[in-house]
C-alpha cells in the first residue's frame, strides 16, 4: 500500500505539532 501525502498548516504551536505526529505514526507522508 502506498502512503498518503498530508499536508499540515503549522501554527508554531502544539496542536498542529502532535496533528503532524500522530499522521507520521500512522504511516502518512507529512509535509508541513
Amino acid at each position: 500500500m502506498t502512503k498518503q501525502h498530508v499536508y499540515v498548516g503549522m501554527s508554531g504551536g502544539v496542536d498542529s505539532s502532535v496533528a503532524a505526529a500522530l499522521l507520521l505514526d500512522q504511516g502518512y507522508d507529512v509535509t508541513g
